[in-house]
């Protein structure tokens, strides 16, 4: 009899959670904003480089084309409001090209029209560069016994104005490759009459090459310093004074085919506007794929449609580390 009645209530209480669940479940409609598509222009205008610039659309929330180049818009350049000159559409690099370098101090404009969308523009002028004061190198060792390469970067921040700086580095050494086509000769014998030789396809061969490299830094001015290969700084801090920006970089990350690797040090004075992109272009990289992370909208100061103009003006040193640390190259 027990049995039977506690049959009955645990039915009772599968039908009465089946109901409930049913009863709560509700359709929601959202209303999604049917935004036009833009223009999108990215390039980064410095004096060390002729000025490439890629156009492209955007895409609705809900489009699931694939994101598209446009390679039929109309692109003008304008220095100081100067008319310079037309940018030709280059399908090997799929961006707009023009054999013109800025000029420091210089204001560059952009105009990119297409008759499928409204015309868009964007402005940035080009900042005089920063020479670091100093550059040091010190060796160190990690938690787990890795050996850490440390590099300070002293510089004097210009006073009672608003400055932004981006650090990269590059690693110039040289590479194994691997060459499926090589023929290689070995001569196994040689003597009065006879020479026995072995030839063979495919070997490798050394060239120079020149890659980014990773590093971190824990310096307090930076939001997340753990593996980068760029970093952004502003000077909210230490504006006016001397500044030392420490970074690291694991000499396990060195290439093994080098004894010595040379390390270019490319100190960037930065647009507000390129500051203020790469900084929420890193926090938006941060939050996708996080359900539960606040939406983050990437900064453009691109005039009716999207993307980033900014400007970047390097001063470039290096420095050599001597060593093999058992890193790899790839191809």
């Amino acid at each position: 009899m027990k049995a039977s009645i506690f049959k009955y209530i645990l039915l009772f209480s599968i039908l009465a959670s089946l109901i409930f669940s049913i009863a709560c479940e509700k359709t929601i409609d959202i209303d999604i904003e049917d935004s036009k598509p833009k223009i999108v222009l990215n390039a980064e205008i410095n004096p060390d480089s002729t000025i490439k610039v890629h156009i492209s659309r955007s895409r609705h929330i809900l489009d699931i084309a694939n994101l598209s180049t446009l390679n039929d818009a109309e692109v003008k350049l304008f220095e100081d409001e100067t008319f310079i000159g037309n940018l030709i559409y280059d399908a090997s690099i799929s961006c707009y090209c023009i054999n013109y370098k800025p000029i420091q101090g210089k204001n560059y404009k952009f105009v990119v029209s297409h008759q499928q969308f409204e015309t868009i523009n964007a402005t940035s002028q080009i900042l005089e560069k920063i020479k670091p004061i100093s550059i040091d190198t010190s060796r160190s060792f990690g938690q787990y016994n890795e050996e850490q390469i440390n590099i300070s970067i002293k510089f004097k921040d210009p006073a009672n104005e608003k400055n932004y700086y981006m650090l990269k580095l590059r690693s110039k050494y040289k590479a194994e490759i691997w060459d499926p086509d090589l023929i290689t000769i070995d001569t196994i014998y040689e003597g009065p009459d006879t020479t026995i030789i072995d030839i063979s396809q495919g070997g490798y061969y050394y060239a120079d090459a020149i890659d980014p490299m990773h590093f971190s830094s824990n310096d307090l001015n930076l939001e997340d310093g753990d593996y980068l290969r760029s970093l952004v700084i502003a000077d909210e801090f230490f504006d006016g004074k001397e500044y030392v920006l420490k970074i690291s970089l694991d000499a396990f990350s060195l290439p093994y085919t080098s004894d010595t690797t040379v390390v270019y040090i490319d100190f960037y004075a930065i647009s507000q506007d390129y500051y203020k992109y790469l900084r929420s272009e890193k926090k938006y990289q941060n939050s996708s794929g996080d359900p539960f992370s606040e939406p983050v909208m990437v900064f453009t100061n691109v005039e009716n449609g999207l993307g980033i103009l900014g400007s970047a003006h390097a001063h470039t040193d290096s420095i050599i580390i001597t060593g093999r640390y058992g890193g790899h190259y790839d191809e």
